[in-house]
């Protein structure tokens, strides 16, 4: 595996890892507005991110979060 590629599956990993708190904080009451507002803008960039990189598989479970947020 070269460098480019080790790069994109730990980036890939920490979007998914970012993931997983963004669902739980999409879940709680007790989370500004605001702030699931913001992480959902940047769950929408980091998944756009990933598809123009060809990974997509992540895609559908991201957006079901992002509205979540919303």
């Amino acid at each position: 595996m070269d460098r480019k590629e080790s790069i994109e599956r730990m980036a890939v990993h920490a979007a998914y890892g970012l993931h997983l708190v963004a669902k739980w904080m999409s879940e709680r009451d007790d989370v500004p507005a605001d702030l699931k507002s913001r992480l959902a803008t940047h769950l929408m960039a980091i998944d756009s991110s990933l598809a123009s990189l060809g990974h997509s598989a992540l895609h559908d479970e991201f957006e079901s979060t992002e509205g979540r947020l919303r």
